[in-house]
């Protein structure tokens, strides 16, 4: 069954009574050359166990079950599961969860897996920044995640010092970020209005953190506090969430060789480190 055949599509759509909808950001991965583009991003091995969030009808699924120990799919969409259970019947190495993965806990994930896993997905759009989050700041984390994501958003987790984000620090902070190759709209069924790219993530195991001594619930409380008001600078927004003068805060951002008008999104994962230590 090729489960990038359009035809093969349209006759499971009708017979599960499935209709992929932009709330539930359903596009359907058409294209086998990023199919394998995605797979290659991945690296598995036959000993690697696999998360996967949305698998659609399957096509994703069927290849990483052909390399993987293990793959868990979590799937929401009742209907969905009806036949992914049909795709997939002959796959004894996969696990169809119906669930909403943002109500799973990591460690769950992690028992139902037997340990350290990866994460191989094609997100759904609507819920990419949610899942991110979920994945990037609560243990245990995937070793390594390897995701379909609306192109503007990975960018957003590459961006160099000028475009930072909370998203891009909590990206690469834990580990290394690549964008491995960007894939056009007309690669999915139905095409969705943007294009995506496939991102790599790597180094998330608990025990490979990058924060170098730094006390974690510290650097996130001044990341985030520093980029409560983007436009602001951010000696202005640490000193009103600290609760400090704005001299006392200049001070803590000259000694940590920062300029005292820079912003947020100016500043590099080491440069919030350095900072981190002066608080």
């Amino acid at each position: 069954m090729d489960l990038t055949d359009i035809n093969i599509i349209h006759q499971l759509l009708d017979k599960y009574a499935l209709t992929p909808t932009k709330s539930k950001g359903q596009n359907f991965l058409i294209d086998r050359g990023a199919l394998a583009e995605v797979m290659a991003a991945a690296e598995l091995t036959p000993d690697d166990a696999v998360l996967e969030i949305g698998p659609g009808l399957g096509v994703l699924t069927r290849e990483l079950a052909a390399t993987a120990k293990t793959v868990l799919s979590v799937e929401v969409d009742a209907p969905a599961v009806r036949a992914l259970r049909h795709t997939l019947a002959d796959l004894a190495n996969v696990e169809v969860l119906q669930a909403d993965i943002l109500k799973l806990k990591n460690q769950e994930i992690s028992d139902r897996l037997g340990g350290p896993y990866q994460l191989v997905a094609n997100l759904p759009y609507n819920i990419t920044g949610r899942v991110l989050r979920k994945f990037l700041s609560y243990p245990p984390r995937p070793t390594s995640v390897t995701l379909m994501v609306q192109k503007e958003v990975a960018e957003r987790l590459t961006a160099l010092p000028g475009k930072m984000s909370i998203l891009a620090v909590a990206a690469q902070v834990y580990g290394t970020v690549e964008l491995v190759a960007v894939v056009s709209r007309q690669s999915f069924y139905p095409a969705p209005e943007v294009d995506s790219a496939i991102v790599h993530l790597a180094g998330f195991g608990q025990d490979r953190l990058n924060l170098k001594g730094v006390d974690e619930q510290r650097f996130w409380q001044l990341v985030k506090i520093g980029f409560s008001s983007r436009r602001k600078q951010l000696q202005n927004n640490l000193s009103a969430g600290l609760k400090m003068t704005k001299d006392a805060v200049k001070e803590h951002l000259i000694a940590a060789g920062l300029d005292p008008q820079i912003r947020a999104q100016d500043l590099s994962i080491d440069d919030w480190l350095r900072l981190a230590k002066k608080f």
